[in-house]
């Protein structure tokens, strides 16, 4: 059951949805319950507007409780962003148009990923209304591949990220980077994201400091033109004048759309989980409990150099 608060939420953001369905004063018809329990089913929340001669509060609803006891003078339908779906399947409800999705892009080695990455995650998709966020493990990225490192391999950083996000709805893990052979650059993610999803808006989320080295990426004309840019500051890495004079020049250059999002500085750091691990020492709270456990039972990060 929703809390009055996650009720309160849920309306804002309902209040600003597009309608995709509207009912006459003839009522509701079979086929509108059936188009609204393929929403309920497909685990889509939303919200019923009902207006009479003076008009009600909205109410959050769905299935067929979106439409019982509801006046039968005018009934209008709205999607909210969707926080109880896993899927990019949408239920066919109307033939009218709908909001576009807006999907993030949060990409990084996660190896492991930790409470800060879910948090920075969390945030963009709050503070920039996103309908979800994927979360991307990278593949072999031509920075780390250039250094001595070792890296968990992809498949493995894969399996534990989807066990980190899997009671989160509006998470999703991408496979895209990780199952891609040779180096992985973002230019061509956010193309193949284009691709398969044209109608969304791609918001590539990132830190300061990665945003002020972004000219020096391969084809990072191609990155600015495919997705709009989410950025935060991390205390202790990028002063504020240094990252607006950074977006300054990105814009200049290559017309680049970059917002900035705000989050409290976590220290915590992979690096610091895995020689936490090597020394057998605890990591809880700075990994979800799923991702304790795929440690423990994998035995990762056992008695190796520091990588």
């Amino acid at each position: 059951m929703l809390n009055s608060k996650q009720r309160s939420y849920l309306a804002g953001l309902a209040s600003t949805a597009p309608a995709i369905m509207q009912i006459g004063k003839s009522g509701v018809s079979p086929e509108t319950v059936i188009s609204a329990e393929e929403a309920l089913s497909g685990r889509e929340l939303i919200k019923v507007n009902v207006l009479k001669t003076s008009p009600d509060e909205p109410r959050i609803a769905g299935g067929k409780d979106a439409f019982r006891n509801c006046p039968r003078h005018r009934q209008e339908v709205y999607t909210v962003p969707r926080l109880q779906r896993r899927t990019g399947d949408y239920p066919s409800m109307s033939t009218a148009p709908r909001s576009i999705r807006k999907t993030g892009i949060l990409g990084g080695t996660f190896d492991p990923i930790h409470i800060g990455h879910l948090l920075l995650a969390v945030a963009a998709y709050e503070q920039a209304q996103l309908d979800r966020v994927l979360i991307m493990p990278t593949g072999i990225s031509y920075f780390k591949a250039s250094r001595e490192m070792k890296v968990t391999d992809p498949q493995t950083r894969l399996l534990m990220t989807e066990a980190a996000i899997r009671d989160v709805p509006f998470l999703e893990c991408s496979d895209i980077e990780a199952k891609r052979a040779g180096n992985s650059y973002t230019f061509e993610t956010m193309e193949e994201l284009r691709s398969l999803f044209p109608d969304d808006e791609l918001y590539y989320i990132v830190g300061a400091d990665a945003l002020c080295m972004m000219h020096l990426w391969k084809e990072p004309e191609r990155i600015f033109r495919s997705c709009r840019i989410l950025v935060t500051e991390r205390a202790g890495q990028v002063g504020s004048a240094r990252l607006s004079e950074a977006i300054s020049d990105l814009k200049e250059r290559y017309g680049a759309v970059i917002d900035r999002i705000t989050l409290r500085n976590i220290d915590i750091s992979s690096t610091d989980i895995r020689e936490r691990v090597m020394q057998n020492k605890p990591i809880r709270w700075m990994v979800p409990e799923t991702v304790e456990e795929f440690i423990r039972e994998n035995g990762l990060y056992r008695g190796e150099a520091q990588h």
